[in-house]
C-alpha cells in the first residue's frame, strides 16, 4: 500500500524514489532527495544536504511507493484513490502533491485519473513529456526545467504542458543567488512560459533569487502551498 507524506510546505505528497527519475546532469548533482556528504560538496561546490528525505527509511518508503504502483490492478488504485481523498477531506484539502520525490510513471498516472474520479487535484513537476501528456485533464503538471536541459527536451515538455494546461507551463531552478538569478532567468528564452523559479537548496540551505516568479517558500518566507497556489493551479492564478 501507499505511504503518504506530509510536509508544513506542500502538505500531503506521493513520493517515489529516484528509480522514477530520468535526470538532467544538475538533477544528478543537485537534487534534494540525494544525500551529499561534505566530501562530495566540496569536490563539487555544492552544499551538503542530509534531509529526512534523504534518510534510507525513507528512500525505502519510495521506492515501495513505486513498486506498488506499477504492480497494482486498476481496482487496487480505485481503493487507494478513495482512501486518499477521505484522508484529504478530513485534513480540509481537495489536491495533492505527486512526484515531491522523484518523478512520474504509468503507475502514479494511473493513479491520479482515479484521484480525479474522486475529485482530488492532483499537482507536481515533471522532466518526463510522455507522462505529462497522459496525466488526467483536471490535474497539473508543470514541467521542470534546469540549465543542463537539452533545448530538445524543453520542447516536448513544452509541447506535453500545453496539451494538458492549455499553454506551454514550465518552472526553472537557478543555482545563481540575487541578482545574477534574477538575470539569468530574464535571459530564458522560454521566459514567457514560466510560472515559477526554485533556487537551490539543500537541508539547511536556501538560494534566494530576486525575481518575482522565484518560489516564495524556497526563499525562506512563512508562506506555504496551500496559501499561494500558483502551482497547484498554474493557469489559474
Amino acid at each position: 500500500m501507499l505511504s503518504i507524506s506530509d510536509n508544513l510546505k506542500t502538505r500531503y505528497s506521493i513520493n517515489l524514489d529516484h528509480g522514477s527519475c530520468r535526470p538532467t546532469k544538475r538533477c544528478k548533482q543537485c537534487c534534494y532527495g540525494k544525500y551529499v556528504s561534505a566530501k562530495e560538496a566540496e569536490a563539487c561546490g555544492i552544499r551538503t544536504n542530509a534531509g529526512p528525505v534523504t534518510w534510507p527509511a525513507a528512500q525505502n518508503a519510495y521506492q515501495r511507493n513505486r513498486l506498488w504502483l506499477e504492480q497494482a490492478s486498476e481496482s487496487e488504485l480505485r481503493a487507494a484513490a478513495k482512501k486518499i481523498a477521505k484522508r484529504l477531506r478530513r485534513a480540509g484539502l481537495d489536491n495533492i502533491r505527486v512526484c515531491g520525490m522523484g518523478d512520474a510513471t504509468p503507475g502514479l498516472v494511473r493513479l491520479c485519473h482515479h484521484l480525479v474520479g474522486e475529485g482530488i487535484h492532483p499537482w507536481g513537476f515533471s522532466k518526463k513529456p510522455e507522462m505529462i501528456a497522459r496525466m488526467p485533464k483536471s490535474s497539473s503538471m508543470i514541467g521542470s526545467v534546469d540549465d543542463s536541459m537539452p533545448e530538445s527536451r524543453v520542447l516536448r515538455l513544452m509541447t506535453a504542458t500545453k496539451k494538458l494546461l492549455g499553454t506551454p507551463t514550465l518552472a526553472y531552478m537557478t543555482m545563481l543567488a540575487g541578482k545574477a538569478g534574477a538575470q539569468e532567468v530574464k535571459s530564458l528564452w522560454f521566459l514567457r512560459h514560466l510560472v515559477v523559479v526554485f533556487g537551490y537548496h539543500a537541508s539547511g540551505f536556501k538560494t534566494v533569487v530576486s525575481h518575482p516568479l522565484a518560489c516564495a517558500a524556497t526563499n525562506g518566507e512563512d508562506l506555504h502551498c496551500q496559501d499561494c497556489k500558483r502551482c497547484i493551479t498554474p493557469r489559474s492564478c
